[in-house]
């Protein structure tokens, strides 16, 4: 049978640092006295533990079907009825393969030691005489629990870095100083065409033609000179499509602080200077047209503006005082949306006039102007 072992005396004085939360102990010994023993000075050692007991490792399996949850880390005897130690831990390790296990056993040996590490034990510990030992347990557990802990941690930590950067248009790299690819979001794949395992095996220079190859690799060095680096370049698609990036990289170093290796974001242009030319266009019309800075002000008016009451003279001024429209307009939402994102946004905002037209906010990347043009109002 199984049962929630006693005994976390708070008058006792806890001697080693103890893990942060509560720490689930599956104690398993076919002794009774012993393990109850066990369970009684591991919870006087490590004061954050809830100590479970089974006397076999049929019980153990069963407690662990209904309350896996519970426990942090199991320890169990090598030898016992019908069944050893080694035979519990082939079934934790099929079921809860990161599950710390430590096998504590008067049957010390190194072949015992070793067949135990092959079957993928986090420790092994050899029974003694006398409450010491129970000190030994309580701090080999302590340490398995908090290196699974934070091998967990690390691992939650890289999938929600590797989804934030899956979810960012722009393409997100880190190379080695020899130029090995080690991490790269879905951006550089989807906009370059290349499978991941094809990048796995490219330098960075591979993605330019020879010119730009050449001047990728300066700005490569300098990077791993200690330089912060910005330079365009154009990326030649695996279907031969040519588009214009701007890419920024800066160094990793290592432990040492020598150079490690590169990080940066590339951007793709083909967009900007689609705006550009769509601005022209708009401005050779002109159509009613003015820019919000970053820092919220108004920028350059052009076109028929006075139909918003502004023009030249209150460019500097905050927007949001000049323009007819407040802070917490629709188009204010817009333009701040636009501006984080690099993505156009278009909304229909009233004039003074009481007439409704369409606002199109436009920017060629994020964190920079935005421009906002006047239309008819969108059906």
């Amino acid at each position: 049978m199984y049962v929630k072992g006693v005994g976390r005396p708070r008058e006792t004085v806890n001697e080693h640092r103890p893990v942060d939360d509560d720490v689930g102990i599956l104690l398993v010994d076919d002794d009774p006295a012993f393990v109850e023993a066990a369970a009684t000075f591991v919870g006087r050692h490590l004061q954050s533990a809830n100590t479970y007991t089974a006397e076999s490792p049929a019980d153990a399996r069963a407690f662990l079907e209904s309350n896996a949850s519970a426990v942090d880390c199991v320890v169990s005897d090598y030898e016992m009825h019908r069944e050893t130690g080694l035979d519990l831990l082939e079934t934790v390790r099929d079921a809860y393969p990161n599950l710390p296990f430590i096998l504590f056993t008067g049957k010390g040996s190194e072949e015992v030691a070793g067949e135990a590490f092959r079957a993928g034990a986090t420790d092994y510990l050899k029974k003694e005489m006398g409450t010491e030992q129970f000190e030994v347990l309580a701090r080999r557990i302590e340490q398995a629990v908090t290196a699974s802990r934070a091998t967990r941690e690390a691992a939650r930590n890289r999938k929600l870095l590797d989804t934030a950067l899956d979810a960012v248009e722009d393409v997100f790299y880190v190379f080695d100083a020899s130029g090995q690819f080690l991490r790269w979001n879905d951006a550089l794949a989807d906009q370059t065409g290349y499978a991941d395992e094809a990048i796995a095996e490219m330098h960075p220079t591979e993605f330019f033609d020879d010119g730009d190859a050449e001047r990728v690799a300066e700005a490569i060095a300098a990077v791993l000179d200690g330089e912060s680096v910005t330079i365009e370049a154009t990326v030649r698609t695996k279907d031969g499509e040519s588009r214009p990036y701007e890419f920024t990289g800066s160094l990793l170093e290592d432990e040492a602080g020598g150079p490690f290796g590169v990080c940066g974001v590339g951007r793709d242009r083909s967009n900007r200077a689609r705006i550009h030319e769509l601005e022209a266009v708009l401005d050779g019309l002109g159509v009613p047209t003015f820019a919000v800075a970053p820092d919220g002000t108004l920028g350059d008016v052009k076109g028929a503006c006075d139909r918003l009451g502004v023009d030249d003279s209150h460019v500097g001024r905050p927007a949001w005082d000049v323009l007819p429209w407040d802070a917490d307009s629709a188009l204010a939402t817009a333009v701040d949306e636009t501006r984080a994102t690099g993505r156009s946004r278009t909304v229909s905002v009233p004039l003074p006039d009481g007439d409704a037209v369409g606002a199109t906010c436009l920017s060629s990347r994020a964190g920079v102007s935005v421009r906002v043009y006047l239309s008819e109002a969108p059906s």
